[in-house]
């Protein structure tokens, strides 16, 4: 009971807090008043558009830095001075993505196509940086937990050149010893898509 009580309270409280509205965004308003800005990571999205990246972005309260209020996953314009939009309907047409709270400090984000997803955590750590977390499988099956990714890219199937869906997230990561790796994504199979954002 006591559980449920703290859960409801959280989420009111973050239906309440600042937030970026979804919409074309320069980077000078990534930080409202009330909020703290965090680029997590940014993925070559592979899709054949220059100078669009995917961009993985974080916001915590000003008034409470330990808590994670939001994680968004959207387009970033390098020629438009990193400017952020939403993805459109092409792309939401073969991705769904997916965020699950996972405690006051972490996000679950899933990418979802077809009947495959992948996921990796947005987990704030103690020094106030946000990161991209996961269990990555390397070249040789070896699975490294943990790793914090330093890059990404979609690995983007494609149908008579046409990008069509997803075949997995390819990252290069280092593990908590500071050893660099490169692997992917675990793919995980799921019975029916589910909407997501």
């Amino acid at each position: 009971m006591i559980t449920k009580l703290l859960a409801t309270t959280m989420l009111l409280s973050m239906s309440m807090a600042p937030h970026v509205p979804w919409v074309e965004t320069d980077v000078a308003d990534l930080s409202p008043e009330g909020l703290v800005h965090h680029e997590v990571l940014r993925i070559d999205p592979d899709f054949g558009k220059d100078h669009h990246d995917i961009v993985v972005d974080s916001w915590t309260l000003a008034d409470d830095p330990k808590t994670l209020s939001e994680v968004r996953m959207w387009w970033l314009h390098s020629e438009e001075n990193d400017e952020r939009s939403p993805f459109g309907k092409g792309v939401k047409r073969f991705v769904e993505l997916e965020y699950e709270r996972q405690a006051p400090s972490r996000f679950a984000l899933v990418l979802r196509s077809e009947r495959q997803e992948w996921a990796f955590d947005v987990v704030l750590q103690d020094d106030g940086q946000a990161v991209a977390m996961a269990d990555v499988t390397t070249n040789d099956g070896t699975v490294v937990e943990g790793c914090v990714a330093d890059s990404a890219k979609l690995l983007v199937r494609r149908v008579l050149g046409i990008p069509a869906g997803l075949k997995g997230l390819e990252v290069v990561c280092h593990d908590a010893e500071g050893n660099s790796h490169r692997g992917t994504l675990p793919e995980r199979k799921v019975k029916r898509r589910r909407r997501g954002r």
